[in-house]
Order: C-alpha cells, then sequence, then structure tokens
C-alpha cells in the first residue's frame, strides 16, 4: 500500500504544529525597554513541543521524514533569541552599581554609557537597562558585582593635607585609601574633599546611603573651618548667608559664624547644604578673601574629634543609624537672615542665656519710656533741717 505523498506530510506537520502552538510570538532585540536574557519563554516550548510533535508524526509517516526535517531549525533560533524578561522586572544598572558602592549613581551611568558594564556576556549602553542580581551575571570593569550582604559599613577618617580623595591617582599621588587598612579597600569616599582641604571623610559601602548623603535635596549639613586673610565684616557676612553668585549659579543660603579675628586674618564657620566643587573657597574668593586652609569639621551628626590627621574610626552602629536618619530627614533648606545690628545681636544672646532683658528693650517692646528709679536720699541731721515730699532742705535752700 504507497504511503502518504509529500504534501500530505506537510499538512499533518501543519495540524500537529497548530494543535499545540496557536500564536507565535516574535523575537524581541535587548534595548533599554527590554530586559535581560533568561530562561526560555512560553513560545520557545511552545516551539518546542510542536518540533516533537513533527518528529512523531514523521516517525509514523517514513515517506514524510525529508520535509519535516526543516522544522527543527526553527525550534533552535527559537531558543536563541526568545530569551528575554518582562520590563519590570529587575532593577537599573546604574542603582545596582551604586549599591554594590563602586561608584555614585552619576558616575555609574558614566560607566554604562562608556561600555565598561557587561551582562550574561553583552555589553550594555542603555541606562534605562535592567538586571537582576540574583539572576543575572554582571561584570563591571571586568570583575564581578558583588553586593554587600551584612549590614553597612561606614568610616570616619581625617584626610590630611595633600592626599587625594579617589581610589586610584593617575599621577601616582597619595590617596586616601591609603590610609586605610586592606580588609576596608572595598569602600568609597562619600563626596569630596580637594587635595588642599583637610577634615573629615565618610566612606562607606552602601551606595544608597552615598546617593542621599551627598544630593543637595536632602540637605544634610556639612560644617566648615575656614581661615582667611583679612577682617571679615559684617556685611560680608551678610553677603556669604544670603548667596552669592559664581560661574554656575548662585549658592544656597548659608550659616557664617566669625569664631575669632585679628587685623590680620580671621577664623569663619561655614555650615552649607549643598556640595558643589570647591564651594567655599570660590565663595570667599568671590567676597574678596582668599583661604589660607580649609578644613571640614562635621558632616551630618557626625564630627571630627578624636581623629588625629590620617587615622580613622568605624562608625558604630547608632551612629550609622543617626546618618541615614539625617539622610532620609530633608532638612528644609537655610533661608536668608535679615540683617541685624553686631552690639544688638550680642545683647540679645547675653539677655537669652541670663533669662533677664534690658529696661530699655522692655520699654521697646511695650512702647513706653522707663524712667531711671531715683535714688533714696537721707535727710540731714544738722538742726534747723525740713523733710518736704521725701526731700531734704535746710536752711540755706540747698542740698547738702
Amino acid at each position: 500500500m504507497p504511503g502518504p505523498t509529500p504534501g500530505q506530510a506537510r499538512a499533518a506537520v501543519r495540524a500537529a504544529k497548530a494543535q499545540v502552538m496557536p500564536t507565535p510570538v516574535p523575537p524581541r532585540t535587548l534595548t533599554a525597554k527590554s530586559s535581560r536574557p533568561q530562561a526560555f519563554s512560553a513560545a520557545a516550548n511552545n516551539e518546542a513541543s510542536a518540533t516533537q510533535a513533527a518528529s512523531a508524526s514523521a516517525a509514523a509517516n517514513p515517506a514524510a521524514t525529508d520535509n519535516t526535517a526543516a522544522v527543527a531549525p526553527s525550534a533552535v533560533n527559537a531558543r536563541k533569541t526568545v530569551r528575554q524578561s518582562k520590563v519590570d522586572e529587575g532593577e537599573r544598572l546604574h542603582k545596582l552599581i551604586a549599591r554594590a558602592g563602586l561608584a555614585s549613581r552619576r558616575a555609574a551611568e558614566e560607566m554604562i554609557a562608556e561600555g565598561r558594564v557587561v551582562v550574561n556576556g553583552h555589553v550594555i549602553r542603555e541606562l534605562g537597562f535592567k538586571a537582576d542580581p540574583d539572576v543575572d551575571r554582571i561584570v563591571v570593569d571586568g570583575h564581578p558585582l558583588r553586593l554587600p550582604s551584612g549590614p553597612t559599613t561606614v568610616v570616619a577618617l581625617h584626610k590630611p593635607r595633600g592626599v587625594m580623595t579617589t581610589k586610584d591617582d593617575p599621577e601616582g599621588r597619595a590617596t586616601v585609601m591609603e590610609l586605610l587598612p586592606t580588609r576596608l579597600a572595598h569602600l568609597h569616599p562619600v563626596g569630596r574633599l580637594d587635595f588642599e582641604t583637610s577634615g573629615l571623610l565618610l566612606l562607606t559601602d552602601e551606595g544608597e546611603l552615598t546617593q542621599k548623603l551627598t544630593h543637595p535635596s536632602h540637605g544634610v549639613e556639612k560644617v566648615y573651618q575656614a581661615r582667611v586673610r583679612g577682617n571679615v565684616s559684617l556685611d560680608t557676612v551678610r553677603k556669604l548667608e544670603n548667596g552669592v553668585f559664581l560661574d554656575d549659579g548662585k549658592t544656597a543660603p548659608c550659616r557664617v559664624r566669625v569664631r575669632a579675628q585679628t587685623e590680620r586674618n580671621a577664623l569663619l564657620e561655614i555650615t552649607l547644604h549643598e556640595g558643589r566643587n570647591r564651594q567655599v573657597r570660590r565663595m570667599l574668593e568671590a567676597v574678596g578673601y582668599p583661604v589660607s586652609s580649609l578644613r571640614r569639621i562635621r558632616f551630618g551628626p557626625i564630627d571630627l574629634v578624636g581623629i588625629a590627621p590620617g587615622d580613622h574610626r568605624i562608625l558604630l552602629p547608632g551612629e550609622v543609624h543617626l546618618l541615614h536618619k539625617a539622610a532620609d530627614s530633608k532638612t528644609k533648606p537655610l533661608r536668608p537672615r535679615a540683617g541685624v545690628a553686631k552690639g544688638k545681636q550680642k545683647s540679645t544672646r547675653v539677655a537669652k542665656a541670663t533669662g533677664t532683658t534690658s529696661a530699655r528693650s522692655a520699654s521697646a517692646k511695650t512702647g513706653t519710656s522707663a524712667a531711671p528709679k531715683a535714688a533714696p536720699s537721707r535727710a540731714p541731721r544738722a538742726s534747723g533741717s525740713q523733710s518736704t515730699g521725701g526731700r531734704s532742705t535746710s536752711g540755706t535752700g540747698r542740698a547738702p
């Protein structure tokens, strides 16, 4: 009995495929909106099932074997091209890199744009690309990405002058990482202190904390001590507090206090809520007071007390909690302060400290004039004197 014709065999294969794969799914390419390659999808499974059904039909009809052999490569192509996942899965690459402590979010975006990040063997340059560290293999600069699994580590370092705030300096200058032991080499600096600036520098392995502490929208305070040449006037203090114009825009309101002053120089304490490049130096140069030395003494709730230049200490869990709290609080920015006379400002501080108010300030509040108290007078003991209305007079009519 003759077997089925080639046309009949092809019809049998199409019928078998229609039963297991009703709707073919076209493959998608890796873009910013598509996600990472992963396990086979439902379309690939349907294609494989269709191939199995076709193979079974070919076994029953040997004459159709030559015609059904062309179906197998389509299943292989489906397995290669349909590796994809949903758009809403995973986390953006620059956030993962920041969370791993390799760089800030902005620096991580630059690393991605430069092609230094590889996911599952593919070089990723799209900033919106997402990945899952539990499923995907993420490689940054040739090293696998490792996210911190333990508690956050934060180190307070007293940076000396003449040290770079970076992990590696191409010019061979000393860096802050050389001041830390090898077991803390995975930390990264929180912000920067320029080459000639000393003081408190925080280092951590949590990128999210770094982002919050350095972004001006969170308003974390940073306090600096600046020694300048010349005598600083009250008008200059007002200008600095209300903001000065720099080449990158006007600075936000800040707080300035004159801690000490001589004829030749002055010591200022400046509190900022933003962190531009060399901001304190540029602000003081803009008002005509070049900086001779600059030191940061406080970053949020952490200060420099007890840390010698070049030394460091690991923050306690409670101190790390305070840092997180300061970063999440989003302190309201300072407002420009109206000018107040220096003498009146000083008298007000003294009055608040002692809990008393002078008669002149009290009368100014009530709108009345305060008359001085009359000193008590004594009646003369000489004979012939009289006491009239609390006044003592003698026979000559003149006070003794």
